[in-house]
């Protein structure tokens, strides 16, 4: 079987594709900021909810499903993978790889308040 000629022409893009490679940075650094923000929102009602965070991501996971039934959990638009968490004493933060997945200056960050973490 021969490939028609205008159909070899065409570059071949492997592997799956992030909403950045989609539809370009700004529009992804908005649904990474988003993303972020309602991930935080979750979090904090939890721990309003129970006086504690989640321990790791797999935990923040299971938060997510608990609170958010139906809804996905969110992925990084940068790099197709779980946002970063961190928790620190009574704080959280949260992360998306930003544009360059290999540069940490250009992540995008949510620090939360303080909290009384029990």
């Amino acid at each position: 079987m021969t490939v028609p000629e205008e159909e070899a022409a065409l570059p071949v893009q492997a592997g799956p594709r992030t909403v950045a490679d989609l539809f370009g940075v700004p529009f992804a650094t908005e649904v990474a900021r988003r993303d972020l923000a309602a991930l935080g929102e979750a979090i904090e009602e939890f721990r309003t909810a129970s006086g504690n965070l989640p321990g790791d991501v797999e935990e923040l996971r299971v938060v997510w499903q608990a609170l958010r039934p139906g809804e996905p959990f969110p992925i990084d638009p940068f790099d197709g993978l779980w946002y970063g968490y961190k928790v620190e004493a009574d704080r959280f933060q949260l992360w998306s790889a930003g544009p360059d997945p290999e540069d940490p200056e250009d992540d995008i960050r949510y620090l939360s308040r303080a909290g009384n973490r029990t």
